[in-house]
This record gives structure tokens, C-alpha cells and sequence, in this order.
């Protein structure tokens, strides 16, 4: 017996030595293989996937990869992580292509929302260049019972005037830097005519020091082909403006939709300067978080009625709110925007949808949902009149 427990013991250590050996083996490979998935062992030009946002993206040299702003969630990570080099090679986003003219401006635009910032190693031999972000801070979006917007948060916010002493009935979104997208309903007022300018660059109306906007006079109004003043279908238009006008940390275009609105499974974010609360409209820019709801939702809580006498249509319309707390547009802020963060883009919204049929905001109980007209259906549309003639085939552009 004593033998035989020698033996077992020998038995039993050779075979977990085996397995050791195994599991160790199996680790390391483990190891190593999610490293390179993970890019932090490759080599130039080996594929990874930058942890933070899942993309995937090539090892490079940093100072031939583009820079992201320097607050962004989305750091570079090396390639490798042993030894030292003079340039680090990173995991850097592949470069995409882009399905249309808007998708492209996008990528242009969101250049704006940063600031170039070089600095040297090794007595100025080799340049780095970063990027710091010139705007307001995302904080997340907690308009009946929002919260005030930070300057230069969003935007691309605009106010629309019916006459010229600054009577600002709708919203709208700039696009460009010459068109603004809004609703159909909010181009012509039946007492004060058609819109007479739009404003921009706008934050806190009581104070005319607090920003540097401007007034643009409009040249030209696109209400869509189909929408019919009876009717809330097709609710949507483009303000083409006098000018072109100057972009700044105050001043820059939103995004639009490169793909359909997963409606029922997003949040996002509306902003206006509607009555809030109050019948009257507020000074001051607020936004307020909201659930986008399926269609089955949306039409149990909007039936049918002379304004919309199909009830509300999947393809073109969705809707938004709450079905338990106050919070939706209301007077004032129809034509602004309903946006979702950019996944890929710092400080950059893209506009899902325009606030088209609300409720008068003092007739609110526990809860209201709002019709929105969807803004990817009209993308052709769209671009057929902002950027005609300017997209032919896929456009190449980096992943960010």
C-alpha cells in the first residue's frame, strides 16, 4: 500500500505538471491572440480593434494616423507594448467609405469641433500633432422639464423670425453653411407671412452680450414637394440663407442620418427654446432626454384625426416623449431637432428627427408623446438641394 500511494503520488504530479503545462500554454496563447485582437502586440500594418469604441482600425505610426480630440473617450492605443520607439505605432481607425454627400460633410464638419496643437520629441525632429476640443463639454442629457443647455453645445441650433423684429416662432438645424432644416408647417405664419431671417450662434435671448450670434435674412424656402398645409405628412423644409456664413466654436452644422432610426430601442436628445413650463417662450436653450417608440406605441397614443387622417406613417413619422413624465417640445420648438451623440464624431449630433405635432404644453398631465418627422427618408431630397451635383459613388474618408 505504501508502494502503491508512492506511485499514485508520481502518477498524480506527472499529470498535473501535464496540465499545468496545458492550461499555462492555452493562457498564453489566450494571451497573445486577444492582444493582437486587441491591438496591443502587432506590428505595422497588422489588423486590432481599438477597445473603446470597437473599431476596427490597422497598426500605424502615430504621426501618419488622424488625431481625435484630445477629450475624446477613444485614446491610442499601441500596437506594441515592449520596448521603446522613437514613433509608437498605434491602432488606427480604418478608413471607411461613406454611402453619400451628407455622410462626407459629416466627416468635414466634425474637424470643427477641434483645434489643431503640435509639439515635438527629440529636439524637434519629430512633430505630434493633437487635438483639443473648443466645445462645451457633453454632459448627459438628463422642453418640459429639461435642463439648460451649455453654450456652444449644440450648435447647430437656430431660431426662426416670421418678421423682422425678432419674433422667433419655430426652431430649425443648420446643415451647411448655407441651409437650415426645419419643419414645412413653420414657413409661413397665417398672421405674420413667410420667414423673414433665422439666427444662429444663439443661447440665452435676454442677454445680448452673453453670445455672438447672428441674423441671416433667407433667400429661398423648400417646403417638400408633398406636404400639404392641411395635413402634418411629409412636415419638413429647407431655408436656403443670403449667404454663406462663418463657422465657429458657437456656428457648426449637425449631421444627418447615414442609416434608418432603430425606433423603440434609442434614447436621444430634443432642444428648443418653447414654452417650457410656462405659456410663454423661454429666453434661455434646454434640452431634455427622450424615448423614441415603436410604431405600435406611437399610434395607440396619436389616432387619427383631420390633421393626420392615417394616423401616424411608419415610414416618414415616429414617435417621441414620455408616457410618465412631462418632458417633450411644446410650442416654439417646432422645426428643431430630435439628435442622438454621433458614435464616432467628438461633439458632433446627428438629426434623426424635426419636431413636427406636439401638444400646447399647459395641457400636459403625466406625460406626453410627440409626432416627429423622420429625417432619413429625405436624405436624397436633401442633398439634391444642398449639395447638387456634388456626389458621384462612394467617397473614402477616415473612421472617426
Amino acid at each position: 500500500m505504501k508502494f502503491e500511494f508512492k506511485m499514485f503520488n508520481k502518477i498524480s504530479f506527472s499529470l498535473l505538471s501535464v496540465h499545468l503545462i496545458t492550461i499555462i500554454f492555452a493562457l498564453a496563447l489566450a494571451t497573445t491572440v486577444q492582444a493582437r485582437a486587441q491591438g496591443l502586440d502587432g506590428n505595422e500594418g497588422d489588423n486590432c480593434v481599438i477597445n473603446g469604441t470597437q473599431q476596427e482600425g490597422i497598426c500605424t505610426k502615430i504621426t501618419e494616423c488622424e488625431k481625435p480630440c484630445a477629450n475624446e473617450e477613444m485614446i491610442f492605443e499601441r500596437c506594441q507594448k515592449t520596448g521603446r520607439r522613437m514613433v509608437p505605432i498605434v491602432c488606427c481607425p480604418k478608413v471607411r467609405p461613406t454611402k453619400s454627400i451628407s455622410a462626407a460633410k459629416c466627416l468635414e464638419y466634425k474637424e470643427l469641433a477641434c483645434t489643431p496643437y503640435y509639439w515635438s520629441r527629440f529636439d524637434d525632429r519629430i512633430v505630434f500633432e493633437t487635438k483639443v476640443s473648443n466645445c462645451a463639454y457633453n454632459t448627459h442629457p438628463v422642453i418640459i422639464g429639461g435642463k439648460v443647455a451649455q453654450r456652444r453645445e449644440f450648435p447647430h441650433m437656430a431660431l426662426i423670425a416670421w418678421r423682422d423684429d425678432d419674433n422667433f416662432g419655430c426652431g430649425g438645424i443648420l446643415i451647411s453653411d448655407q441651409f437650415v432644416l426645419t419643419a414645412a408647417h413653420c414657413l409661413n405664419h397665417p398672421i405674420y407671412g413667410p420667414i423673414s431671417h433665422v439666427r444662429l450662434g444663439e443661447h440665452d435671448q435676454s442677454n445680448p452680450n452673453e453670445s455672438t450670434h447672428i441674423d441671416v435674412k433667407v433667400s429661398k424656402l423648400f417646403p417638400h414637394k408633398l406636404y400639404r398645409k392641411l395635413y402634418y405628412y411629409n412636415d419638413i423644409a429647407l431655408i436656403r440663407l443670403q449667404h454663406s456664413v462663418n463657422f465657429t466654436d458657437a456656428i457648426r452644422p449637425a449631421c444627418l442620418p447615414e442609416e434608418p432610426t432603430p425606433v423603440g430601442s434609442i434614447d436621444a436628445t430634443i432642444t428648443g427654446w418653447g414654452s417650457g413650463q410656462q405659456i410663454q417662450q423661454i429666453d434661455v436653450l434646454k434640452k431634455v432626454h427622450i424615448e423614441v417608440f415603436d410604431h405600435k406605441t406611437c399610434s395607440e397614443q396619436n389616432k387619427p384625426n383631420y390633421r393626420t387622417p392615417e394616423g401616424v406613417r411608419e415610414t416618414t413619422q415616429f414617435c417621441a416623449g414620455s408616457t410618465t413624465h412631462r418632458h417633450t417640445a411644446c410650442r416654439g420648438d417646432s422645426g428643431g431637432p430630435l439628435q442622438i451623440m454621433h458614435k464616432h464624431h467628438h461633439c458632433t449630433y446627428i438629426i434623426i428627427g424635426i419636431t413636427s405635432v406636439g401638444k400646447a404644453c399647459e395641457n400636459f398631465r403625466y406625460g406626453s408623446i410627440s409626432i416627429y418627422t423622420r429625417v432619413y427618408p429625405y436624405l436624397s431630397w436633401i442633398e439634391s438641394i444642398v449639395w447638387p451635383g456634388q456626389y458621384n459613388g462612394s467617397i473614402q474618408a477616415g473612421g472617426y
